[in-house]
Order: C-alpha cells, then sequence, then structure tokens
C-alpha cells in the first residue's frame, strides 16, 4: 500500500497556541491558502481511497483536496482525529502546567483525555484496518501532527520517547510504502 499523510492547514488556535485536540478549530486565511496549495501539490496524483479526520480543520482542508479528486471515495473517521486533551481543548497552552499530569508521558491522560499509548493504539489500528482491506491501493489520509508523528515513528521504527520530536509543518506531505501488516507493539 502506498500511503500519503498531509497535515491540515494552518488554523486561529495554531496561531494563537490554544489547544485544539479533538475541537474542530478553524482554518486562517494562510491555512486556507495552504490548503488550496497541498490540493494543487497533489492533484495530479492518483488516490484510491481518501480518509479524512472529522474534525473541521481536517475536513475544510479535504475540500480543497477533492475538488481535484471528485471521483474518488472520501470517507470520514474519528480514527484520525488528533489527541484528546479532555478539558485542556481551547486553552492556553502555556497556562498547562504538562509537567504536573500524573504518570509518564505513555501514560498520562492530559485534561483526562487520552494518553500516548491509546492516541498510538487507535492511530496504528486504523492503519492497519485500511492495510488489511487496501494493500496494493493508493491511500490518502488528511490529518493532524499527532496521527502523522504516530504513523511516521511506526514507520521509521523509531523509539516511542523520540515521537515529540518530529515536527510536522501544517499542510506538509508524508509518504510511505507499506508491504507488511501493521503490529502494534505493546
Amino acid at each position: 500500500m502506498k500511503l500519503t499523510l498531509a497535515r491540515h492547514g494552518e488554523t486561529i488556535e495554531n496561531v494563537n497556541r490554544i489547544v485544539q485536540g479533538q475541537s474542530h478549530g478553524t482554518l486562517t486565511e494562510n491555512g486556507h491558502q495552504q490548503a488550496e496549495e497541498l490540493a494543487k501539490k497533489l492533484q495530479s496524483r492518483h488516490f484510491d481511497y481518501i480518509y479524512s479526520s472529522d474534525l473541521k480543520r481536517c475536513t475544510d482542508t479535504a475540500e480543497y483536496i477533492r475538488k481535484f479528486h471528485q471521483k474518488t471515495p472520501f470517507k470520514l473517521t474519528e480514527s484520525l482525529r488528533e489527541y484528546s486533551f479532555g478539558r485542556y481543548h481551547g486553552k492556553p497552552s502555556n497556562e498547562i502546567e504538562w509537567d504536573k499530569i500524573p504518570g509518564d508521558i505513555y501514560i498520562r491522560k492530559p485534561g483526562g483525555g487520552e494518553s500516548l499509548l491509546e492516541g498510538r493504539d487507535r492511530v496504528l489500528k486504523f492503519l492497519g484496518k485500511i492495510y488489511e482491506q487496501y494493500p496494493s491501493e493508493n491511500i490518502l489520509f488528511i490529518t493532524h501532527g499527532g496521527p502523522i508523528r504516530i504513523i511516521r515513528q511506526y514507520m521509521l521504527d523509531r523509539p516511542l520517547d523520540e515521537l515529540r520530536n518530529f515536527e510536522i509543518e501544517n499542510c506538509e506531505v508524508f509518504e510511505f510504502a507499506i508491504t507488511e501488516p501493521i503490529i502494534i507493539d505493546p
């Protein structure tokens, strides 16, 4: 399977350093421009299926891409959502004492949301399911920084503690060839 990953365009919340997590977010004017440029960049590529996070910042980005891929089956999914940060959604990131959240980086649940391992499990199970269904197809995921980091970490076989070191820019694109089933290590 050939997998292309694309992050959504810049949001007002990105600019203002507001924790979005699983809240929808609103593309900035720049974010709309980035999404349009992304769509043009992907215009000539063939995708058998397009999957997008169901959060508005991704669906808005996806609309630009879909203009060039109108006949490609398109599905929204909660599986490609960003991590849940529970009660921290909508709060300025610098007002949250991240280091005081109980547990290590793998099991802590910021704001009562989702742990890193839970998010990783959710995203990789979805990726595994898509690979089982479409092992030879070209697939596009329109998603968030967290899921892209997870898939990238898995595909590059990097230690989990390096996950946060991967910078993912708005509308950045990554490509991977997947040739064997996804195995989720504990």
